[in-house]
Parts: C-alpha cells; sequence; structure tokens
C-alpha cells in the first residue's frame, strides 16, 4: 500500500517502545510531528499537523454593466438621433462596413442619453419572483438592523424584527404567486411545468430507474438486465412498428406531381423578394419582447423599440442592402435585429 511510519520517538516511557504510529501514503503532507512528554497517563500524545491546498477563492465583486435610464428624456434622444448622419454609413459598398458604422453612429448617440453604468450585485440571475418591492423591503431591513446594532435599542431591535418577518412574508408570497402563476401559464406545456417545479424544489439531480416492468408482468431491479431490456426495446422498435403496421393508403406521389406541375410552368419559375419597408420594420420591432436579451451588439430590445421611429429608416435601407447583395452580416444574425431577417 506504500504506507510510510513516521513516529520514530519513544511514545511509552515505561517500556522505552514506540507503540503508536501515523501511517500515511504522502510523508510531505505532514509538516508537523511532535510526542511532548507531557501528561499523566504512560502514553505520550502524539501531535501532527497536516498540509492543505489552498484553494485561492475568486474574491473579485460580481458586476453589471448596465443602460441608466434614470434621466432619459425620449424627445431629445429623438431629436439627436434625426440628426444623425445616417447616410454617411452607405458610402460603403460592403455590408458588415455599413452594419459597423450605424452602430458606432447609434451607440454614441444612446450612450449620451442612456448612459452605461456599473453595479456590484450578489448573483448575475436574480430570481424570477424577486421584485421591486421585495428589494426596497430588504433595504429597510438591514438599514433597521445597522440602527439596532449602533444604539442597541429595545425599540430599534424590535423595528428591526419587525422589517424582518416583513421581508419573509413579501418572499412567501412573491415565491406563491409566480409558481401559481408559471404553473397557470403553462397548462398543456409539461416541460415548462416541470421546469418551475425544478426550481420550486431545488432538484439537482433526476431520479434513477429502480425497476423495470418485463411483458410477462415479472419486474426486474438488477441494474445490467434492466440496460439490456432498455437496449433490446430501442433496439427493436423499428421492427415493430413495421409489423404492426399496416398501409392501408399508399402515398400517390402523382398528386404532388400534378399539384407541382400546375404552380411551375416547365419546372421553371422566377420570384423576386419584394423590399422591406419601414411600416414593416416598426411593426416587427413592436412585437419584440423586452425579456429577450441583449444582442453582441450591446443594443436592448427596450432601446431599439425607443429609438425605432427614427433608426427604423436606416435600419429598413441596411436590410433592403443586405437582400440585393444576398448577403448578411455575422453581426445581424447575433444581434437584436436579427428578427428582421
Amino acid at each position: 500500500m506504500n504506507l510510510s511510519q513516521l513516529v520514530n520517538e519513544v511514545t511509552r516511557p515505561v517500556s522505552n517502545s514506540c507503540l503508536d504510529h501515523v501511517y500515511t501514503t504522502h510523508p510531505a503532507f505532514i509538516s508537523v510531528l511532535t510526542v511532548p512528554n507531557i501528561g499523566l497517563a504512560d502514553h505520550l500524545p502524539v501531535f501532527i499537523c497536516r498540509k492543505y491546498v489552498k484553494i485561492n477563492k475568486d474574491s473579485s465583486h460580481k458586476v453589471i454593466n448596465y443602460h441608466d435610464f434614470k434621466n432619459l428624456n425620449v424627445e431629445n434622444l429623438l431629436e439627436d438621433l434625426s440628426k444623425c448622419p445616417w447616410d454617411n454609413a452607405f458610402i460603403f459598398d460592403d455590408v458588415d462596413d455599413v452594419l459597423e458604422t450605424l452602430e458606432i453612429f447609434l451607440n454614441q448617440i444612446v450612450i449620451d442619453h442612456i448612459p452605461l453604468k456599473q453595479k456590484r450585485v450578489k448573483r448575475f440571475k436574480q430570481p424570477a419572483w424577486i421584485n421591486d418591492e421585495i428589494v426596497v423591503a430588504i433595504g429597510k431591513r438591514d438599514k433597521d438592523l445597522k440602527r439596532a446594532r449602533k444604539s442597541n435599542a429595545i425599540d430599534d431591535w424590535a423595528n428591526y424584527k419587525r422589517s424582518k418577518c416583513h421581508v419573509v412574508n413579501l418572499i412567501k408570497k412573491s415565491k406563491r404567486d409566480y409558481f401559481q402563476e408559471t404553473i397557470e401559464n403553462n397548462k398543456g406545456n409539461p416541460k415548462g411545468i416541470w421546469n418551475a417545479l425544478k426550481i420550486l424544489t431545488k432538484a439537482q439531480k433526476s431520479s434513477k430507474i429502480i425497476e423495470l416492468k418485463r411483458d410477462s408482468g415479472s419486474s426486474e431491479t438488477n441494474v445490467l438486465e434492466m440496460a439490456n431490456m432498455l437496449n433490446d426495446f430501442f433496439v427493436n422498435i423499428i421492427t415493430q412498428i413495421q409489423n404492426d403496421q399496416v398501409l392501408t393508403n399508399p402515398l400517390d406521389t402523382k398528386i404532388i406531381d400534378d399539384f407541382v406541375s400546375t404552380k411551375i410552368n416547365n419546372f421553371v419559375t422566377q420570384y423576386n423578394i419584394p423590399s422591406i419597408t419601414v411600416e414593416q420594420v416598426n411593426e416587427l420591432i413592436n412585437n419584440l419582447s423586452c425579456s429577450k436579451a441583449t444582442g453582441v451588439d450591446g443594443i436592448s430590445v427596450k432601446i431599439l423599440k425607443l429609438v425605432s421611429p427614427v433608426f427604423s429608416h436606416p435600419l429598413t435601407k441596411l436590410l433592403n442592402m443586405s437582400l440585393r447583395q444576398r448577403h448578411f452580416s455575422y453581426k445581424m444574425e447575433n444581434s437584436t435585429g436579427n428578427t428582421f431577417t
């Protein structure tokens, strides 16, 4: 077993022998081993100190970047957007260059009116049941706790306890309402209900199959036999379907051929994609869900809806340019605007 005995001192002075041993497979992990001559017993104690690998945890704060809409004036934003020389972006012949220029113009104006800020957070993704009322109540609870610790007054501690109970009740109510609404909205959608239940129960692992029923009705609990039963079932499932299925109405391909021939003259047809209009782009933007994640361009759906009265015009021009050139930028495929394409 490659064990090493580390005690090489007398541990029982009466018999002048070493009766207490310490075995290890890695002697380098033991930094200190002593046998102090203390105590009233005839055995001396053995003390060891083991080395542990220090895990360097990431102690850095979690920080998120967000747009601050607090002092936003929509009229001023749209006015600056209308003054922007969007047509200058279309001096390029390449769609990628045009898109990059439009992004630069838009981001400069957006950041001037909706500045980017940083905020330290406990976690990057907050639970879905967290709402503004809970956040405000948590802030009040923390302030009451600081005040109570500072004054150590009975009334302040009573206020803190009331604030704490209020936060607990709000969280319970919010969780209950959220999961009830989630289950109600996912009726007929087992996947959505199951995801809600997993969040509610905090299940990390799925349950294991403990037994399978054979065709004869007997139960099988052996893991290897259950695996063989599943393999046999899925390997032979095609054969079973073919044996059970009876083709009463075989597919008549002539019907499909006749239908296609009436739509296509000599199997050659021409078609063209109509140009996209500004109205269509605005309609698509308005129908976008604000819950969609921000794309690589950094433009969220909320911002896109704010700037759409002006930005929809150069965006429409860009989309039509892409259709004419039969080329779409990789940024458009990964950005919020990919819904339009």
